[in-house]
């Protein structure tokens, strides 16, 4: 919902539900949003390590996570008005309907100073609900627990499970709380 400048009223002017709900109700919400620095980000897949280079589904360019260890990894810095994570997922595209995807999240990251491994986590244990070419979302918040504003991070996604799990890897959406 956007912000829209109310009308200049005169006395005698009368105010209407939809005039109500627009000027002291809809623009009140706007404004919070603003002021809570809700923000977000999109990368897409910048690195695929299968040899074969970025591939594509469709329209959408992409990792191709066709056999075991192939890897596909994007990088980015965190913005300085970062404060918290509200959503951090991977997109894919399945290659096939699977109860259980075996696909494996990585993460390095730290600041200017610091190591690139200063923070260094992973989810290998996590299988994934997913059908075949439908979009789906690997939330990937829990290895990035420690992130910070400024911090440069790298992510991988891994197919493990084989050409049984074959997917296009995406790119990364974050949606955060900013300052």
């Amino acid at each position: 919902m956007a912000y829209v400048a109310p009308s200049t009223r005169s006395t005698g002017d009368l105010i209407t539900a939809a005039i109500w709900n627009q000027d002291a109700v809809d623009n009140v919400i706007a404004v919070k949003a603003i002021a809570d620095g809700a923000s977000e980000i999109y990368i897409p897949i910048t690195q695929d390590d299968t040899g074969t280079g970025l591939t594509n589904k469709g329209d959408f360019p992409g990792g191709d996570g066709v056999t075991g260890a192939d890897v596909s990894r994007v990088s980015f810095r965190c913005p300085d008005n970062f404060s918290s994570i509200t959503t951090a997922v991977i997109m894919v595209i399945p290659e096939d309907t699977q109860g259980a995807a075996n696909w494996d999240i990585t993460s390095d990251y730290g600041a200017v100073g610091e190591a690139f491994t200063t923070h260094s986590e992973s989810d290998a244990a996590t299988t994934y609900n997913v059908t075949a070419d439908q979009i789906f979302e690997v939330d990937v918040s829990g290895i990035l627990t420690s992130l910070a504003a400024g911090d440069y991070v790298g992510l991988g996604i891994s197919n493990i499970g084989g050409a049984a799990h074959q997917v296009t890897f995406i790119g990364f959406f974050m949606k955060y709380v900013g300052v």
